[in-house]
């Protein structure tokens, strides 16, 4: 996982803890907040693909999932598998 310098995302499920999410799904948001503090947000695949490859692991990146019990938010604890799934 990522080392935060400002964050503290451990109260959050990691993307890792999932066994498949659709990272291309309209119902997938993604949230990036730079260490910088500057927020952005993807929902189309070409947004998502930008997003992740700009992120670096002093950023905050987020999943907004609409699950199966209802929305949940996700840390991204793999920028890696992140971007390799964005382009499937």
């Amino acid at each position: 996982m990522p080392r935060f310098a400002a964050f503290d995302a451990s109260a959050l499920r990691r993307t890792s803890t999932i066994g498949r999410l659709s990272w291309l799904a309209s119902s997938v948001v993604l949230i990036h907040i730079t260490a910088a503090g500057v927020v952005n947000q993807a929902a189309t695949p070409p947004q998502k693909r930008r997003l992740l490859d700009v992120a670096t692991t002093r950023d905050l990146v987020l999943v907004a999932w609409r699950g199966h019990w209802g929305q949940e938010i996700l840390v991204v604890d793999d920028l890696r598998h992140a971007r390799t799934a964005v382009l499937e």
